[in-house]
Parts: C-alpha cells; structure tokens; sequence
C-alpha cells in the first residue's frame, strides 16, 4: 500500500476534527473508526434551514438616501458615524445554516478490546479503512464514497466465519421517523424553517428594525416573543423547512438480518455490505423546499436501485476510477532525509518543525486536492466553510458561503491544480447570486447590473446580511467572484465559456462597480464608502482619545477589485470583438482609478488615508489582494513590493489557519520561497481538537485528521495551502511560464507533474540540489509560450497537443 498519500491513526477518533472526510461532491461523511460503536457523521450539500425570500424585506430596500447620507459623513470625516448610520438602515437578517443530516451508528458484538488498531484514508482511492483484532480475529472495515452512483458504501469483514453482530441505526438531530420502504431502511426528516445562529441578546445589540427583521423573534416594540427560539421546525414556523431523506441497503453474507424497533440487526454474518443514499426536497435557490420542493424519497431510492446487481467489488471498481481519474492528474514529492511516514499522521503533525519529514507538506498539498475532489463535483453545491461537512445545527458562521475571501480560498486550487471541473458549482453559485444580485443593485442602489455582499447561503442571499458592518456591508463580492471566471479561461481558453457564461456575468458587475464610484477633489475615482475586509482603523473621539472606526471612502481592496475587473473585461471584450460606450467608459476611468499609496511606515497603505490600525496583527490581508489572488503587484513593481513585504512583517506570521494559508500565497508571489516555507511550517501546527463544541481562537494550524483549524474548522485554510505550494513550484500570472519561482532552501530535490499554467499548458518539474533538473511542457490548447527559469526565458512554440521537454543546460545559453 503506498504510504506518500495516507493518512492513518493508531486509534479511533475521539471528537468530530479527529475523524476521516469521504464525499460525492453532495453526501459527505466522517468516519470516526470506533471499536464498539462506529459513527459515520452525514451531511447532504442541499440540506439547510430556512427557504428563499427570508432576507428580501432588507434586500428590497431603497437605501440611495442613506448612501447620500454615508457620503456626506465620510467627506466630513465622521468615520463612526457613518458607520452607525449603515449599521442602523443597511444591515439585513442572518443567513441561513448548512446543516447535518444525521449519523450512521453501528454498534459492534465483539468487546472493545481491540489490538493492531489501524485507521486510515489513502488519497489516491479514497477509500478509508479500519482493521484490529479481537480474540485472535481480525475484522476489517473499508468505506467509500462514489461519486458515479451517488452513494456511500461500505464493506465489513472478519477473518473468521460468522463472527459479525451488530446493530445498524440512522439517526439524526433533527425531527424524523422510520420506514421499510420498498426493502430499504430509511429515515425521513425536516430541516428547521429557522436557524438563527446568534443568541437573541446579540440580536439585540445590532441596530435596525428588529421586528421587520425578525417577526417570528421581535414584537412590533422590539421586544422578545414568548415563543421565540433560534431554532424552530415545521409548524412552529409556518411549515417551512427543508424534507431530507436517508436510505441503507444491504447485503449479508452468510447471516441473519432484519429490521426491528427503527434499527438494522444483523447475526452470524460472514461479510456484510451497507449502501447508504440521501435526498433533499431541494428544488432551486429560488423555489420553496416546503412547498414547491422535490420528491427526496424517490431521489434516494433511484440511486439505490442503480446499484442494483453490483458486486461490492463493482462499485468499488468504479469509485475508485473516477476518485483516481482526477487525483492522479498531479504527482509531488520532496526528497527528506527523515521520512516519518511510519509515524502515525498526528504524531507526524507534533513533531513537524519544517527541516525534516518534508514528505508531510506534499501530504498537506494532495489533501487539499483531496477535499475539492470530495466536496466540489459538476451539478454539486460550492464548497462553503466547512466543504461539505458539518455536525451542528447552528455552525460556527453558519458554515456559510462568505464571500470576502473564504469562499473564493476555497477554489484557488482548482485551476492550477489541474481540478479545473470541480469549480463548476462555483461559477454556478455566480450566477444564481447575480439573480439575486440584480435586483439589490437596482433596489437597493440605484443602479444597473448586479452585486454581493460578504456573506450568503443556498438560497443566494446578495445583500448586507446581520453584523458589525466592517464584516457584513461589502458590495465588492461580486468582482471578486469574477475573477475566477476570467481565470477559468485563462486556462482553458474555452472560447464559449468566456462568451455564454463569463462575460455577461463580469459585464454585470463592473456595470454596478462602474455607477458605484465617485470621484475626489484630485480626480481619482474610487467608491464612495466601503471597508476593509475585516479591519478596523483608528480615528479621534473628540475627547483627546481614540476609537475605532471602518467605513472610508476607496479602501485599498476596493480599488484593486475594481481595477482587475475593469482591465479583464476590456480583454474579455477584445477577445470576443466586442465594443460598447460601456467599455469605453471603463476604459476611460481605468488609468483614473485611486492608485496604490505607501504610507508612512513604508507599508502599502490599506485606507485611502494613512490610517493606524486599530489591530496591527489582524488576520485578514485585504489590501494585499493586487498581490494574490490578483496580479497588479509583482517583484518588477518594486517600489510596492517592498511595501507589501512590510506590511506582511507589520501584521505578523502567527494568526488563524486559513490567513496563514493567504499569507504562503503572498510570500509565494513575491518569490520568497524560504518564508512561505516558515508559513507552511506554521499551519502545520496541531490544534488539539475539544469537546463538542467549537473553540474559538486566532492560534491557527490543522487538527489531526489536517483540517484547516481557524480555529474552529474552517477548509478554505487547506486550499489556500495547496494553491501557495503550486504558487511555490510554478507561476504563469505574467504572461510567461515561471518554473520554481520560490523554491525554499529546504526543498533540496523534488519533483511536480501535472501542474497547470495559464494559456492552455500542463507543467512537469524535477530539480535536484536546488536547481532545476529537467521539465517537460504539454500544450492543451496553447501553441507558444515563454518559460522562465531565474532570470533566463525561452520562446516554444507547440504544435496542437504538443509538448517540449526542457533541462537546466536549455537555460544556460
């Protein structure tokens, strides 16, 4: 078995971040590997409280007096009041909650003293397994998801005939029944109509038209209702809610099974297989789950009966081809002198100090490939804060889709990493918001074409939701979003991609950002009030002190959103011979727009104005954007560079997980390969996993199964590690391909395959003692390209499906 790619365990888990990920893309699982009692935690990416519409009465708002207002108050100077006035009459309802299905328990009739325990999960297949021994027999347990037959399966076995007896039991946190339906063990649930994330005290806190807001919370004075609850079903809340449904078939062998008192009993078997399905009533992001939902019953049961006369070594056959069809497109291996792959993988992550078992970052790399596989399918939903695992009713953040750097962290991989189809559910989850986006760009605004705020959820909530609006008010969202899709085609170069789905999209939104800014005394545009996602910075109070404040005219990220969009619609449009006054207008105010200022620490500066941050150290990097996942600052812009590379030493290494992923990224693009080592380094530190509920904390790293840990649990720190150790090996963001543009000093030899760079290449690299070795260039759909290695280039040109293989001798002329 290979050991380069596995994680295994000596023991089974104990809390949720200690167990296993397996995922379709939709049905995710986390197998905890329990001697006496196994738990499988289930989620379903559809299954989420609440239905459409809940945030419209925000979201239909005519807010252009409060907007005329905010401007005033800012060209002023009145910092807090601005942002009082925008708390007060902008901010909408909370999101809703992705939630968990339920639990797969089986309970084991064989004692709980087990020996030669070993838990594991190979990358490669996907499957994950359990095998120890009891009295001399040694049971085996192998589970995988399949992503072809939508279904979890799983495999038991002992070396011994007859030696299996357990009981099997789906349960869930949510209210539910069970059947025998049609042969199958099933249960059927409803997803709460509400799920309000925030104790009602904080609620209070926030500004606005609670009851407007919140009438199943609120009276119309703003007190609490007597039956208020955060969480409410069925009819406490008008029969809204979400059905959902799980079914388990099954195969014994040589045994005795039947269904009593709402559990799966099996005796005396000598193989037992289950086959586990689930289905929501989903219909739409705009359609009622409750009311105008599909059948979940007879989605559950179609898949089940496509397994109809399989063999187990059937699915397991397909499964695995499909899983290794995707991760085999990417090799990655370090040379260490100290391998410790014999280690199990959290002792690994205890000792890892970033000079030996460097075979633990390429493990961090593919786990990252790992998890989009797993979460992130064609016709799936996007990734949201925790992929598509999750095992509380309210999670933290809503294990939402927040839209100012975690969702897009999450598919920064995708395109480099070779796993360019899996952000399809992204560019979909594009599309819908632009629906809702429409409607608050003109409602709300004033204005044409469509736009997001900071947060939103299934049912693609596109204005400012509940909260501090240094978080919640951000209508830049959606020219973020757009880069992926100009940067889908920059690998593709899918013609019609860039012509039925991008551009209309990217149109839309530098439509809106377009008649969002506003110009100053010196002639620059820039918007009229925003923040900085999530900072604060630090104003007079009028009595000789200070305080804190957030909303200013023209932050940094703002500009820089706005400039990239701006710039890849003008190519977009010159790609598809297209010409409009619009594109002349943008192309007009692009050189106009507010520049990149240093201030004075030689920092790049994050606010219009030279402003002290109210927290130097904060985790969010905004105004670093032009750097990655933009491109306006480079080591050739030196002048800003230095400044970044200050700033970055002014904010500091140690903060939450997903940052330190953002800042490998960063350190990547301005080719200090040494330090975005010592960022890797620091994720790879473990944070002990506690308790059931969430611990909160800014001292990142990965729990022991290499979840990305905030802490809590968030996955786009695994992504923005992978996409930093791509960044690391190769760059194409520059119109050339950059062949290991920081490699770390530790990295001493190595190799990559199946990297993709920008034009339509796939990129092989070998280096040994520190220079390159050998690497070979596939052309997909480019025809010439420049290659760089150090400061040397070479000019190839490709014939279609071509490729050239290139040594260090090549660049030595």
């Amino acid at each position: 078995m290979p050991t380069h790619n596995r994680l295994w365990y000596q023991k089974a888990a104990e809390h949720w971040t200690d167990a296993l990920p397996l995922g379709t893309g939709r049905l995710g699982a986390m197998v905890f590997g329990g001697v006496a009692t196994e738990r499988i935690s289930l989620n379903d990416d559809t299954l989420w409280s609440g239905e459409p519409g809940q945030n419209d009465y925000y979201a239909n708002i005519d807010h252009t007096d409060v907007y005329q207002a905010v401007v005033k108050l800012l060209k002023e100077k009145e910092y807090r009041a601005a942002h009082d006035l925008i708390s007060e009459n902008w901010m909408g309802r909370v999101v809703n909650c992705y939630q968990p299905l339920g639990d797969l328990l089986i309970r084991w009739e064989h004692g709980s003293q087990a020996e030669n325990y070993c838990r594991d999960l190979t990358l490669e297949t996907g499957v994950s397994c359990v095998e120890y021994t009891i009295n001399s027999v040694t049971y085996r347990r192998e589970y995988l998801a399949s992503a072809p037959d939508h279904v979890l399966g799983l495999h038991f076995s002992a070396s011994s005939p007859g030696r299996i007896t357990m009981s099997v039991e789906l349960v869930s946190p949510h209210v539910h029944h069970h059947s025998n339906l049609c042969g199958y063990y099933c249960l059927h649930g409803i997803a709460p109509g509400q799920a309000i994330r925030y104790p009602f005290d904080q609620l209070e806190s926030y500004k606005g038209n609670r009851h407007a807001k919140y009438p199943e919370v609120f009276t119309e004075d703003g007190s609490v209702r007597e039956d208020a609850r955060q969480v409410k079903y069925g009819g406490e809340i008008d029969g809204k809610g979400m059905r959902f449904a799980v079914a388990l078939t099954y195969r014994v062998v040589s045994g005795h099974s039947n269904v009593v008192d709402g559990k799966l009993l099996i005796e005396g078997a000598d193989a037992v297989e289950l086959y586990l399905a689930t289905g929501t009533s989903y219909n739409g992001f705009d359609r009622s789950p409750s009311r105008d939902g599909r059948d979940e019953v007879c989605e559950v049961l179609e898949n089940l009966k496509g397994l109809d006369g399989k063999t187990w070594d059937n699915f397991q056959k397909t499964a695995v081809e499909e899983h290794s069809r995707l991760f085999g497109r990417v090799s990655f291996s370090l040379d260490s002198m100290n391998k410790k792959e014999f280690l199990p993988t959290d002792e690994r992550i205890r000792c890892f100090d970033g000079t030996d078992d460097l075979g633990l970052i390429p493990l961090l790399f593919q786990y990252g490939r790992y998890l989009m596989i797993s979460g992130s399918r064609p016709g799936s939903q996007p990734l949201n804060l925790q992929g598509i695992w999750n095992d509380m009713i309210l999670p933290p953040w809503a294990s939402n889709y927040t839209l100012n750097i975690n969702t897009e962290m999450n598919y920064w991989p995708a395109e480099t990493c070779n796993l360019s189809e899996c952000a399809e559910p992204l560019f979909r989850l594009i599309q819908e918001l632009a629906v809702k986006g429409k409607k608050v760009a003109e409602l709300s605004f004033g204005l044409t074409g469509w736009t997001a705020n900071h947060n939103s959820d299934l049912w693609r909530v596109a204005n400012a939701v509940e909260g501090n609006p240094v978080h919640s008010f951000w209508p830049l969202a959606g020219g973020w979003l757009c880069q992926h899709l100009w940067e889908h085609y920059q690998f593709s170069c899918d013609r019609t991609f860039l012509e039925t789905t991008a551009y209309p999209l990217m149109e839309g939104a530098a439509q809106f950002l377009n008649g969002w800014l506003i110009q100053n005394e010196d002639g620059d545009f820039l918007t009229p009030v925003g923040t900085s996602p999530e900072n604060h910075f630090r104003v007079p109070d009028g009595n000789g002190g200070w305080m804190s404040a957030a909303m200013s005219s023209g932050p940094t990220m703002d500009m820089a959103i706005i400039r990239e969009l701006f710039t890849n619609v003008l190519a977009a449009a010159d790609e598809l011979g297209i010409q409009t006054a619009f594109l002349d207008e943008i192309s007009d105010k692009l050189p106009r727009l507010l520049p990149y200022q240093i201030g004075k620490y030689g920092q790049l500066m994050e606010w219009a104005q030279d402003f002290e941050e109210a927290e130097p150290h904060h985790r969010h990097t905004s105004h670093l954007y032009g750097v990655f996942p933009g491109n306006q600052i480079t080591p050739e812009t030196a002048a800003l560079a230095e400044a970044v590379k200050v700033t970055l030493r002014r904010r500091g290494d140690e903060s939450t997980g997903w940052a330190k992923g953002w800042r490998i990224c960063l350190w990547a693009r301005l080719l200090d390969g040494n330090h975005a080592h010592a960022m890797i380094t620091s994720l790879l530190t473990l944070v002990e996993s506690q308790g059931d509920q969430p611990k909160y904390g800014s001292g990142g790293g990965v729990y022991a199964n290499l979840f990305d840990a905030h802490p809590p649990f968030q996955i786009d720190g695994n992504f923005g590690a992978t996409a930093g150790i791509a960044e690391m090996l190769l760059q194409s963001q520059n119109g050339e391909i950059h062949l290991l543009p920081a490699l770390p000093d530790m990295w001493e030899s190595g190799s990559i395959n199946g990297l993709c760079a920008r034009g339509g290449y796939q990129v092989d690299i070998t280096w040994r003692e520190h220079r390159l070795h050998s690497c070979t260039i596939r052309a997909t759909s480019g025809s010439g390209c420049i290659i760089r290695y150090g400061e040397a280039r070479i000019h190839s040109e490709f014939d279609p499906g071509g490729s050239a293989t290139l040594s260090l001798r090549d660049f030595s002329g």
